[in-house]
């Protein structure tokens, strides 16, 4: 049984090593592809395994998959392979820039890439990625679109997180029956 088991991990191993390896060949094998259609623009970033979160109009029923997103000095690129998409986002219409974790009801290990931006048509849309440096992702192009508004992650206390950033007053914790002093004062002075 301890052979069989060990054998199935081993194989397991040495799949998922020849699919890595085959994914990212064929990462590295698209970038030269999608840098010849920007031929004549300055390539300032370059992400060969950037996944795609999906377009916000779009909804969530939207099929995600790997490419190439480029970063040049005035569009962001994105082509996928499989379905084959190519998104073209000029860096005068970008509103936001911002790094969730949750996006058209998907959450991602990582803080993801995401971009608010003014369609053809003028309204608001927005597309996401998973990039590995997603932050230095939001930097360059803030530094590229200084009206773009930076939308920092707000970081929870540990305490808060888990309900117990309550103030207490001395008959127990805020909202559990009496308000503790501060909260009620806050109250009052605002009615």
């Amino acid at each position: 049984m301890f052979v069989f088991m060990f054998g199935g991990i081993a194989l397991a191993v040495v799949v998922a090593a020849v699919v890595g390896a085959t994914l990212r060949t064929l990462q590295r094998r698209r970038v030269p592809r999608v840098l010849a259609n920007l031929a004549g623009k300055e390539i300032l970033l370059v992400e060969p395994g950037a996944v795609w979160g999906g377009r916000q109009s779009l909804g969530s029923g939207q099929l995600r998959g790997s490419g190439v997103l480029v970063l040049t000095s005035d569009l962001l690129y994105y082509e996928m392979s499989s379905p084959r998409r190519v998104t073209k986002i000029p860096l005068r219409g970008v509103l936001e820039i911002e790094t969730p974790r949750r996006y058209l009801g998907n959450v991602a290990v990582r803080p993801m890439l995401k971009v608010s931006f003014k369609t053809k048509v003028r309204s608001r849309d927005a597309v996401a990625w998973v990039v590995p440096r997603a932050e230095e992702w939001v930097e360059r192009i803030a530094e590229l679109c200084p009206d773009a508004e930076v939308v920092r992650p707000q970081v929870e206390d540990d305490g808060e997180a888990e309900g117990m950033g309550q103030p207490e007053s001395d008959t127990g914790p805020a909202g559990a029956g009496q308000s503790s002093g501060a909260a009620a004062g806050e109250a009052g002075e605002g009615a």
